[in-house]
C-alpha cells in the first residue's frame, strides 16, 4: 500500500516540471566558461599534489649508491643474463620505493579534485538560479553533475608498465662494458662490468618514466572523470534547452498555475513522512493496513483535487 502510495506521489511530482512558472532555457556558454576555470583549478591543485609526492633524483642516485656502490664484475657461465637480472632487481627495489608515494598523490589528488568540484557545485547552483531556471530543472542538472566517479583505488600496481620497465633494463644492460674472451673448442667468455654510473643512469631513466606514467595516471584517474562528468551534464543541458524550447509556444499561451495546493500538499506529507507501524515485524496488522489505506485515500483525494483544479496540456501533461 505504501508502494502505491510512494507511486502517486512521484508521478505527481514529476509532473510538476511542467506546470508554468519563471523557467528558462539555461545559458550553456556561460556554464562552459565557468567550467574551464573550475577545470584550471582543478589542474593546478592536481599538479601541486603531484609535486609534493613525486620521488625526487636524490632517491635514485641513493638507491644506485647503495646498490652498486663499486662496479660489479659478472664473469660467470651465464653472465649475460645476470647482467639484465642485476637492473632488473634494481628496478623491483625502486618501484617498490616510490609506489606509496604514488598511492598518496591519487589520494591527495582525488581529494583537491572532489573539493575543486564542490565549489564547482557551488558556482552551478548560484548561476542556474541567477538565471531563473525552476527547481526541477536546475535539481536535475545538480545530480548530474554531482555523480562523480573518481578512480582512488591503487589496488593492482603503479602506474609504470612492465613492458616499459623491461625495455629500460634491456636498453641500460646493453650498455654495460663487455670483454669477449674466446676459447678454443669452448664457448666465448664473456666478462661484464656494471659501473656506479651505469646504475646511477638506469634508476634516473627509471625515475623519469615513473613520474611520466603517474602524471599520466593522475590525469586518467581525476581529470578526465571530471571532462566526462561535465561532457555528460552539457547533455543534460542540451536536452533541457531543446524541451524548453519545443514547449514554449505552449507555456506562453498557458494560464498561470495557482500554486496553492501546496498549503494542502504541507498538511499531509508530514504524517507520511512520521508514519510508522506500531508492530516491528514485516507483516501488517489489520490496524496497521487500516491505517495505510485511510493515508492513501486521504493523499489520492488531495491529489485529485490538485489535478482538477490545475489545467493541462496537450498531452494531458500538467502545464
Amino acid at each position: 500500500v505504501m508502494f502505491d502510495l510512494s507511486q502517486l506521489i512521484s508521478t505527481f511530482v514529476s509532473s510538476l516540471r511542467w506546470l508554468e512558472g519563471t523557467s528558462k532555457s539555461i545559458d550553456a556558454e556561460t556554464l562552459r566558461l565557468i567550467f574551464e576555470s573550475y577545470l584550471q583549478d582543478v589542474q593546478a591543485r592536481v599538479e601541486q599534489c603531484l609535486q609534493k609526492h613525486a620521488p625526487q633524483e636524490e632517491s635514485a642516485r641513493k638507491l644506485a649508491s647503495l646498490r652498486c656502490p663499486s662496479a660489479v664484475v659478472i664473469d660467470e657461465p651465464e653472465s649475460a643474463e645476470l647482467n639484465e637480472k642485476y637492473f632488473t632487481i634494481w628496478a623491483r627495489e625502486a618501484i617498490e620505493h616510490w609506489l606509496p608515494s604514488f598511492s598518496a598523490a591519487v589520494e591527495d589528488c582525488c581529494n583537491e579534485a572532489l573539493a575543486a568540484h564542490q565549489k564547482w557545485l557551488r558556482s552551478l547552483d548560484y548561476h542556474l538560479a541567477k538565471g531563473g531556471v525552476d527547481a526541477v530543472t536546475k535539481q536535475k542538472v545538480l545530480l548530474d553533475s554531482k555523480d562523480l566517479k573518481l578512480l582512488s583505488s591503487t589496488e593492482g600496481g603503479g602506474p609504470l608498465g612492465s613492458s616499459k620497465r623491461d625495455q629500460l633494463v634491456l636498453e641500460h644492460a646493453a650498455k654495460v662494458e663487455v670483454t669477449t674472451t674466446k676459447q678454443l673448442f669452448q664457448r666465448a667468455r664473456h666478462k661484464f662490468v656494471i659501473k656506479p654510473e651505469n646504475a646511477e643512469e638506469f634508476l634516473l631513466d627509471l625515475l623519469r618514466a615513473w613520474n611520466e606514467a603517474s602524471d599520466a595516471e593522475i590525469e586518467r584517474r581525476c581529470l578526465h572523470p571530471i571532462e566526462q562528468n561535465f561532457h555528460d551534464l552539457m547533455q543534460t543541458v542540451e536536452e533541457l534547452n531543446n524541451a524548453f524550447m519545443a514547449g514554449a509556444e505552449r507555456r506562453k499561451d498557458s494560464s498561470h498555475v495557482d500554486f496553492s495546493f501546496a498549503e494542502r500538499l504541507a498538511e499531509v506529507f508530514p504524517r507520511i513522512g512520521s508514519f510508522v507501524c506500531e508492530d516491528s515485524t514485516d507483516v501488517l496488522e489489520v490496524q496497521e493496513a487500516d491505517r495505510c489505506e485511510a493515508l492513501c485515500t486521504e493523499v489520492r483525494s488531495i491529489l485529485r483535487e490538485i489535478e482538477r483544479d490545475v489545467p493541462k496540456g496537450e498531452g494531458g501533461g500538467y502545464r
